[in-house]
């Protein structure tokens, strides 16, 4: 009987945690290169059930036990893992800010699945994230800050003499005074935005909302050679489905509420047990 009630309250626990990740992913429908994250769980770990006074033959070698076990009976669920869903084929919108930027590969393709690379005050990150403005000091940041890296590290721009091409080469005309039809004549590069993709972006670890970090299970970054195209003004959209994600919390609160009914009966049945054991005879 016990068990019942360690059964329902461990389902509690995981259901209270997949209604957080489920909130959360609500929470960020409109936040700029989110990505949904998904709730893996695993059996609690199941005891082997034999029956009472087995018989046991003895040999020479071993004890042998020619009864075989009535079977494995779970004792539970319990959060294995919180995993990010990235989507290989991500949607955009168009803004009109040129320091607005979204990352463009094959659909489908996860070699060209890449990410911009910034440095945190928590060390180097990677983030789909691509509204940024340029800082007080001619930085190009992040929404929070973070310093968007170039192949010579921290990018510096003037926000009025900078051109990204989809390559991510940044190029400026610094002979450029303000008059003529083509600023872009005599331009020249100045750095290229560090774009990178990793052998498994499931690897990844979630750093908050939109920032990553590479771990053993991801792999090293590699610099993007091909198939993917940096797009100025425009965004890569969440990939939160607001319809999904109401019906899955309408499931794990229903799931919540059948666990709780469960511990409720035990307890119950638990109750009358104890009161009724002097009665018996």
């Amino acid at each position: 009987m016990d068990r019942g009630l360690y059964t329902g309250a461990l389902s509690m626990v995981a259901r209270t945690v997949d209604s957080d990740v489920i909130a959360n992913n609500l929470a960020n429908i409109n936040t700029v290169g989110f990505k949904r994250d998904t709730t893996v769980y695993r059996d609690f770990p199941a005891m082997m059930l034999h029956r009472l006074h087995d018989e046991t033959l003895w040999t020479p070698m071993r004890e042998f036990d020619p009864v075989p076990p009535i079977g494995r009976v779970g004792t539970g669920v319990q959060v294995d893992d919180i995993v990010t869903d990235h989507d290989i084929s991500p949607s955009f919108q168009n803004t009109g800010n040129p320091f607005d930027m979204a990352l463009e590969g094959v659909p489908g393709v996860k070699s060209s699945y890449a990410f911009f690379e910034v440095m945190t005050t928590q060390g180097l990150m990677y983030t789909k994230a691509g509204n940024f403005q340029v800082n007080s000091d001619g930085y190009l940041v992040t929404s929070t800050g973070a310093f968007v890296l170039g192949e010579n590290g921290p990018i510096k721009v003037d926000p009025m003499n900078v051109k990204f091409e989809p390559d991510g080469t940044i190029i400026s005309n610094t002979q450029y005074n303000g008059e003529g039809v083509n600023m872009w004549q005599d331009r020249r590069a100045v750095d290229k935005m560090r774009i990178v993709t990793f052998d498994n972006a499931d690897g990844l670890e979630k750093n908050g909302y939109t920032f990553f970090k590479s771990t053993a299970e991801s792999g090293p970054p590699r610099t993007v050679l091909f198939g993917v195209s940096l797009r100025t003004g425009m965004l890569e959209s969440s990939n939160v489905n607001p319809v999904t994600e109401m019906v899955n919390l309408i499931k794990s609160h229903r799931a919540y509420e059948a666990a709780a009914k469960v511990v409720s009966t035990h307890d119950t049945l638990l109750g009358q047990a104890v009161n009724d054991v002097g009665r018996v005879g």
